[in-house]
């Protein structure tokens, strides 16, 4: 098996041999289109292959994995490259015959058999080379002709090349929708593009999805279907960021409209809005997934959604939250505590809404209160896990917030208001942006680990992720832009060795419960005292009265109610999915009663 470093340094080496031919001085990709092979199913374009190499050399080498290990050859190159690049160059991809490169080139024949040698063993046989790469064992085919240069992985493929053959597979790149694809202006501004045809990407990224639970997880998601779509990648680099374009031809849609959305102002985290789609939905989608990756996690889920319907006495979904309509949700970090979070979402029938609301909130018994009208708006507060609930309800748009003052600030605002208008009807759209100066404090307030990743704290001020995407009448349209954060600065993220952030004090002070193994003695620390007893290689901590490494994470057995230490679940049980998981459940034993300590099915009712 190919191991992922050979992989990589085989990807390099033919990037790398494209880069010494692209040196023509005037790039021609119709005339390099006409050698596309017949079988081609993904077909790659780069522009100008000298600048997309300079802009992005710093970010391929620090994403490159360090288990392969440093690269004697980088060095040489990257200095290749840049003293030959200057040009286009066409790649394509088809499950026969694996890659063909096509660069044209002014680079003479001696020279290019130079600098080939370097790499590997090179044998020429009239005027055809093999390159065998010693390190990946990967064997390469080349050959140069009227200033083109061929690599290909199919010896048969350069010999068609060099008997002039033209290949038949440029008539599928000039029809519908390839063409009106390369014509489009993400297609002119882009550095490199990248089209499939139905399934390439899928049979291409086969090896990806290898184990049972990977491809229940991908059908859950629905990639095999959007990866089956005809579909086409435009990336643009610049200085300041990078954008990506994709397209993707669906079947045709009806019931698409004008929607228009806009993301709520004052918070500086993460903000989402969607249209198209509401919270109903959302929770038959979660219903779907669930039963594709696990039939009986599917039904079960299902089964519980009944029982909850039943216990409140309406249906959640369609009496409740299909009456909501666009939604938008938003989360920012402050200095101290917890931080703000808001959900917005069109309304309809607002006092029927209310209703359901105050019938969910006495069920959990978490609390509803009638707060003094502001606005126009009915107010009320509540409570759910343990945190403040402030409710806000106008007749055509409803708040759900963290603080009042979130909440008065978002009633007062209109989804719409100040929305560009969309450039097209579509059945559903989605906006986000996420400031990335923002996300390692975010990531501390919201998740309360000893550490953090240091990439999380290494972003540049005003530096954002935002993402576009849109299901027209007939197409997937998404746009994913890196704003204020150029390739060398977002290379400098991944091999900073900032510190992260630090946890803020009300998270340190936070009561965790843990137990001895051996004699189940109850301990009641904060975390930061936690943090400075362990943990040890086996996850476990000190027991501040004996010093020895004895403390696990404390739990209820479901059989007899007595504390008891959490077991640990095997290796083959954590990555054997759920099946695994449950049948693990039903072995494991608590040692104070002798029975599963969980809620199985079947089992403790």
């Amino acid at each position: 098996m190919r191991t992922a470093g050979t992989t990589a340094r085989t990807v390099a080496v033919l990037l790398a041999a494209a880069c010494l031919a692209a040196s023509a001085q005037e790039a021609r990709p119709t005339s390099l289109l006409s050698l596309t092979p017949p079988e081609a199913r993904l077909l790659l374009r780069v522009r100008d292959t000298p600048r997309l190499l300079e802009r992005t050399e710093a970010l391929l080498a620090a994403l490159r994995p360090e288990a392969v290990g440093p690269d004697p050859d980088a060095p040489r190159l990257a200095a290749d490259a840049r003293a030959l690049a200057v040009g286009a160059a066409l790649a394509a991809w088809s499950e026969k015959e694996g890659w063909f490169f096509a660069i044209e080139t002014k680079a003479s024949r001696a020279e290019l058999v130079a600098r080939l040698r370097e790499y590997g063993a090179l044998s020429e046989w009239r005027d055809a080379w093999t390159l065998r790469l010693p390190r990946s064992r990967t064997v390469l085919h080349a050959a140069l002709r009227d200033g083109t240069l061929a690599l290909a992985s199919d010896a048969a493929r350069v010999r068609g090349f060099l008997g002039a053959a033209v290949p038949s597979g440029t008539l599928k790149w000039t029809a519908t929708p390839y063409a009106e694809w390369m014509a489009s202006p993400a297609a002119q501004g882009a550095d490199l593009a990248l089209y499939q045809v139905s399934g390439a990407a899928e049979s291409l990224l086969a090896d990806a999805f290898a184990t049972p639970p990977q491809r229940r997880l991908a059908a859950a998601f629905g990639l095999g279907a959007a990866a089956r779509a005809p579909a086409a990648l435009f990336l643009r680099v610049e200085e300041e960021g990078l954008r990506a374009d994709v397209l993707a031809a669906l079947p045709k849609a009806a019931g698409v409209r004008r929607a228009t959305i806009t993301l709520p102002p004052g918070m500086d985290g993460f903000r989402l809005a969607v249209a198209g789609f509401n919270p109903a939905q959302v929770i038959e989608g979660i219903g779907r997934a669930q039963t594709r990756f696990d039939p009986d996690a599917g039904r079960e889920f299902a089964e519980e959604l009944t029982e909850l319907n039943r216990d409140l006495g309406f249906d959640l979904a369609q009496d409740l939250l299909a009456r909501l309509g666009d939604w938008t949700f938003s989360i920012s970090p402050k200095e101290e505590g917890t931080p703000d979070w808001a959900v917005t979402a069109r309304l309809d029938a607002r006092e029927a809404f209310l209703a359901r609301a105050q019938r969910l909130a006495e069920f959990a018994e978490t609390g509803w209160a009638e707060a003094p009208e502001r606005a126009d708006a009915r107010r009320f507060t509540s409570r759910a896990f343990n945190m403040p609930l402030f409710l806000a309800a106008r007749s055509d748009h409803v708040v759900l917030a963290s603080s009042p003052e979130v909440e008065e600030r978002l009633i007062a605002w209109t989804p719409s208001a100040g929305a560009p208008q969309p450039p097209e009807d579509a059945l559903w759209r989605i906006e986000a942006q996420l400031d990335l100066d923002r996300l390692g404090p975010l990531a501390i307030q919201c998740l309360p680990f000893k550490r953090l990743p240091p990439w999380l704290g290494a972003f540049p001020p005003g530096s954002r992720a935002i993402l576009s995407v849109r299901r027209t009448e007939t197409a997937l349209v998404a746009r994913a832009q890196l704003t204020g954060l150029s390739p060398r600065q977002l290379a400098a993220v991944f091999v900073r060795a900032a510190p992260a952030p630090r946890p803020p004090k009300w998270v340190l002070e936070q009561p965790v419960e843990k137990i001895d193994v051996k004699t189940r003695e109850i301990v009641v620390r904060k975390i930061a005292e936690w943090q400075a007893l362990g943990p040890n290689p086996e996850g476990l901590y000190r027991n501040p009265r004996t010093r020895e490494f004895t403390m696990t994470s404390a739990m209820t057995c479901a059989a007899c109610g007595q504390k008891i230490p959490t077991p640990p679940m095997p290796p083959e049980a954590a990555g054997g999915g759920p099946a695994a998981h449950e049948a693990w459940m039903r072995t494991a034993r608590c040692p104070l009663c002798g029975r599963t300590p969980f809620i199985v099915r079947q089992e403790n009712p």
